[in-house]
Parts: structure tokens; sequence; C-alpha cells
């Protein structure tokens, strides 16, 4: 079970890749997205066709890394309680 959140504002990234290449435990993954379909209406076209998704929100043991690299500063890690 995992022991942290990682969560990740969707609609303020820019897709810029430091999450997914500082993380050392491979949390995050850059994501090629067609921008089609309600989840993504509010994201703007010139962020690369891409979107940072949590794909092992498992693996994380709260380092927090991700949330201190991020230039946007919208990653947030938080403890699950028990």
């Amino acid at each position: 079970m995992p022991r942290y959140n990682v969560y990740v504002n969707q609609s303020q990234c820019f897709a810029c890749g430091i999450c997914e290449d500082m993380c050392p435990r491979r949390v995050f993954r850059l994501k090629p997205t067609d921008f089609k379909g309600p989840e993504y209406e509010d994201r703007i076209p010139q962020w690369m066709g891409t979107i940072t998704e949590v794909v092992a929100e498992d693996m994380c043991f709260g380092c927090r890394i991700c949330e201190n690299q991020c230039p946007v500063g919208i990653i947030e890690v938080t403890q699950k309680e028990a």
C-alpha cells in the first residue's frame, strides 16, 4: 500500500520533464496526448502534446525532490494517514 499521495496540478503543468528526470524512484512519466476529451479542456496546446503522469505512486518514499525541483511548484507529496 502506498505511503504517499503524489499530486500534479495538470492544469498548470507544462511537461518540462524535470520531475521525471529527478525522481529516484521513477514515479513520473511524460505521456503523449492529443488533448481531446473533457479531461484536457483546460490545457494549453503549446505544451508540446504531453502531460506529466504519476505512474508509480506506490514507489514514492517521500523524498520530495519533485516538489523542490518543479519550476512552477505544482507537485504535492503528502503522507497518507494510517
